[in-house]
């Protein structure tokens, strides 16, 4: 093995232990930053690589949105004028 093999395999490892012990929510940008905090310097672009090697992807919420109503918009001025 190369030594650039060496330092991948144990990146992966470290991104994997970030990754699941922040219960899936963290993704390439956030492990980077712990990756920098740690003083583990490697690029956004690198974990990206990595990441997508491990098949691992954040689990994203959906922002709330609340359901339209289908009635046209007149209906509903005549229900105003109602009250």
């Amino acid at each position: 093995m190369t030594a650039t093999e060496i330092r991948n395999n144990k990146l992966k490892k470290k991104i994997s232990t970030i990754f699941f012990t922040n219960k899936q929510r963290y993704g390439a940008t956030k492990i980077h930053q712990v990756l920098l905090k740690e003083g583990i310097s490697v690029s956004l672009k690198h974990v990206q690589k990595l990441m997508k090697q491990l098949n691992l992807r954040s689990i994203v919420v959906k922002k709330y949105r609340p359901q339209r109503s289908n009635k046209p918009i007149m209906d509903r001025l005549q229900l105003t004028r109602q009250k």
